[in-house]
């Protein structure tokens, strides 16, 4: 159920988005579906361009300064007090 209604609302801002476009920049509606189809393309091609070792993983760190905190809600890095990463 969460996942229609999810749908439905970025369907309505895609709708109401567009319409928007069209009447205030004159823009033909076939150019925002084409920059549209293009974002799509891209976002589908990325994950397979950056391949799977590049993906992230949930509490999964190559060392001891990043992972899931006590109670796994969050993931942090041990980080100096202006904000770098501590080697």
């Amino acid at each position: 159920m969460n996942s229609a209604i999810l749908f439905l609302g970025l369907l309505g801002v895609l709708v109401a988005d567009t319409y928007r476009i069209v009447n205030s920049c004159n823009i033909p509606v076939i150019l925002v579906f084409i920059s549209l189809g293009a974002g799509i393309v891209w976002g589908a091609l990325w994950p397979l361009m950056i391949g799977k070792q590049n993906h992230y993983k949930p509490g999964v760190s190559s060392s001891n300064k990043c992972g899931l905190n006590g109670d796994k809600t969050k993931y942090q890095c041990k980080l100096q007090t202006d904000g770098t990463l501590i080697n």
